[in-house]
């Protein structure tokens, strides 16, 4: 409709799709904006002249709905989410719409702020393509999740799966442009496309391997060379909130070392944790801190018995002891962390005389998990090879078996609690689930993991690969269930 002589509205140059998305518009016609994203191209009327346009769509009567409101798909249909309406055509508004949702299900920090608003502030700046493009892609598939649950006359589940590789094809060309065509392309706008790209190729690749790409060559790369510096102030804090717990789990799973334990790093974690926390020593923050230290004495640990035939026997005990004596200090500092937030730890969420009908403590359910889950994994990297380590004559930070499985009850039932009720990203409980599957000794347990782990993978295709490794592990393992 044309703007009428009272309209207070402002007249746009821009087209009304680049209008919309709030794009930059080159003002031709078609301009170039909708040639590269596939649009009809079109600019408001001439003020002047008033005409209106009416959708022309076909009006349903009485007898469209005849024998339908009993019939069971129709019903189905209505029970799904609601989407805010949309005068336009492209279907750009409901993927972002998915996204939203995608988001509200998939809390990656719960003690901060929906990292929702961080990425669609982003959106309608200069050169944002490739940020718009992985924003879409992870909406059109989360939209093909629901879809493909509809009756098939209602179903756009395969329209939903072709727009969100082909978004995904177009963010990974329009980012690769991107650096190459600015000068200073936007820091932060490239740290979000990768890591937004690396989750999609976790909810849509089974093997993992797409992400490990994205994360690892990606993400994990772009932030060590933005530096700390960089995430002190926003819109870097924003991001680095998020990134870190990524970067903890990937390389914890990959058992490999990562830059957030170095002194300048560390300095900017304990930084956040002050200035955004009443207490400077933030349960899950600190405990993110331990965890990454772990990692890096477990890659320590593995290189020393790797190397043991090429080293002499005096360097073979300073380093041994070395390391020994660092899991003591690791293990000493989970066992004070434990006494600080013990009160919390005991009235959380996930005490077993929790009821169902009080609400979930999304922070206690993921440290409860976590706590346990590095308990154990500092337990392993002495316990799996003991035998050297006792030659050696050197005493070591390991967990009775009793404790061991204590901690594994704890990591099933707060990973539970946490993906039946809870927005905690089902990525989050990857990590725990895989140092429980390693160490369970009953059929049940074993059920239990892979029962909580095809869970996840309604979410995360990638979570199909841990699945696998640890069917394999107990196929191996004669302590295993078989």
């Amino acid at each position: 409709m044309a703007l009428g002589p009272f309209d207070s509205r402002a007249k746009r140059s821009r087209c009304l799709c680049c209008a919309e998305s709030h794009l930059k518009c080159s003002r031709e016609f078609p301009c170039k904006t909708c040639v590269r994203r596939n649009l009809v191209c079109k600019y408001p009327g001439d003020s002047s002249i008033q005409t209106i346009t009416l959708d022309l769509g076909q009006h349903k009567t009485s007898m469209h709905y005849s024998n339908s409101v009993t019939n069971n798909a129709q019903v189905a249909y209505n029970h799904l989410p609601p989407l805010t309406q949309s005068p336009s055509s492209d279907s750009t508004h409901r993927y972002i719409h998915y996204f939203g949702l995608f988001v509200q299900k998939n809390t990656f920090n719960p003690q901060c702020l929906s990292y929702d608003a961080s990425i669609k502030s982003l959106l309608g700046t200069r050169g944002a393509c490739p940020l718009v493009q992985a924003v879409l892609a992870i909406g059109a598939l989360e939209a093909s999740k629901v879809e493909v649950n509809r009756p098939k006359e209602f179903s756009n589940y395969t329209s939903d799966v072709q727009f969100s590789l082909n978004s995904y094809s177009r963010a990974i060309i329009t980012l690769r442009d991107y650096i190459d065509s600015l000068e200073t392309p936007s820091r932060i706008q490239v740290l979000w496309t990768t890591l937004l790209l690396g989750l999609f190729e976790l909810m849509h690749d089974p093997t993992g391997n797409g992400w490990i790409k994205h994360m690892v060559y990606g993400t994990s790369r772009a932030v060590e060379a933005a530096g700390p510096e960089f995430f002190r102030t926003e819109p870097g804090k924003s991001f680095f909130s998020q990134v870190r717990i990524f970067e903890t789990c990937r390389t914890i799973v990959f058992n490999e070392t990562t830059f957030l334990t170095r002194s300048d790093w560390a300095a900017l974690s304990f930084g956040s944790r002050e200035a955004n926390f009443a207490s400077p020593q933030h349960p899950l923050e600190s405990l993110l801190d331990i965890i990454t230290m772990c990692a890096k004495l477990s890659a320590g640990a593995g290189n020393l018995i790797d190397t043991l035939d090429q080293l002499d026997p005096v360097t073979v005990n300073e380093t041994a002891n070395d390391l020994a004596l660092e899991g003591h200090r690791l293990r000493r500092n989970l066992l004070l962390w434990n006494v600080t937030n013990s009160q919390m730890l005991n009235n959380s969420s996930v005490s077993n005389k929790f009821e169902d009908r009080f609400p979930v403590d999304s922070i206690a359910v993921l440290i409860n998990a976590f706590f346990s889950a590095v308990s154990i994994y500092l337990s392993g990297i002495f316990d799996y090879n003991i035998y050297i380590w006792n030659d050696l004559g050197i005493p070591t930070p390991t967990l009775t078996e009793e404790d061991i499985q204590a901690h594994v009850r704890i990591i099933l039932h707060s990973t539970r609690c946490g993906l039946e009720r809870t927005s905690l990203s089902h990525l989050l409980h990857l990590f725990p689930l895989r140092v429980a599957g390693a160490r369970c000794t009953t059929p049940w347990q074993r059920e239990e993991i892979l029962a909580l782990l095809r869970n996840a993978k309604s979410s995360f295709s990638a979570t199909e690969a841990f699945e696998t490794e640890l069917t394999m592990l107990w196929r191996m393992n004669p302590r295993l269930p078989a």
